[in-house]
């Protein structure tokens, strides 16, 4: 990725001194990389196509995609029809980055349920229970939120009651570095490899913006018509 970025923006280290620092270039391969993830996953892309439109987005995350199994659900101090766990954050393989979907369980995994949609957490009060509200809830709702940690909560109904839970979520990538690897860092890129002329343009059209070269005016155009 080094050398490719060196070329497009015309700074190849066939040069007596390099106009960038290995570090400098790792530091904006991983902003390229974190950028391509977020642009695939929610549409904010040239096709404005987001995660699970087309087979290409879904190709394109593939390699992230992370199922988290069988996690306990604790009552949680939200309502008495409210049960929760925390988020696969601080997962030392496969951190915890953006959500995607989650499937509960009742009391000795015999039903599998898929969860309902995520709702925000100003409007929760309109599905917990308490003396006057009692709201029939087919499928338990999703809400986020932090308690010391970051959690998600199931808001249920007497239906079914969730005791177990599995999340399906992105992952974090691994942080790309030009040197010897440290803890959860690596020489290549964890996505797919059709991904990585792609991360290497998004951060060409960085660093063009970045020295503020006047190129930045008709990159970015000029590359809007690859196929992706």
């Amino acid at each position: 990725m080094h050398p490719a970025v060196r070329l497009i923006i015309d700074k190849s280290s066939s040069f007596e001194y390099a106009s960038f620092l290995q570090e400098e270039l790792d530091f904006w391969l991983n902003e390229a990389q974190d950028r391509f993830i977020k642009q695939r996953l929610y549409g904010n892309n040239y096709k404005g196509e987001k995660f699970d439109q087309t087979q290409k987005r879904i190709d394109d995350l593939r390699s992230l995609i992370k199922i988290s199994t069988s996690i306990n659900l604790s009552v949680s101090s939200l309502g008495s029809n409210v049960v929760e766990c925390n988020l696969p954050v601080t997962d030392a393989t496969n951190p915890y980055m953006f959500y995607l979907n989650s499937t509960v369980y009742n009391t000795g995994g015999t039903v599998a349920l898929q969860s309902g949609e995520t709702i925000r957490f100003d409007l929760i009060s309109r599905y917990i229970k308490d003396s006057i509200n009692d709201p029939y809830i087919l499928r338990p709702l999703v809400v986020f939120y932090n308690n010391t940690t970051d959690k998600i909560a199931f808001i249920y109904g007497d239906e079914f009651v969730p005791t177990t839970c599995d999340i399906t979520y992105i992952k974090k990538p691994k942080k790309l570095v030009f040197g010897t690897p440290g803890t959860y860092e690596t020489n290549t890129s964890e996505l797919p490899e059709h991904t990585h002329r792609e991360i290497v343009t998004i951060c060409a059209e960085l660093l063009i913006e970045n020295i503020e070269s006047p190129r930045v005016q008709t990159f970015s155009q000029i590359n809007a018509s690859k196929a992706e």
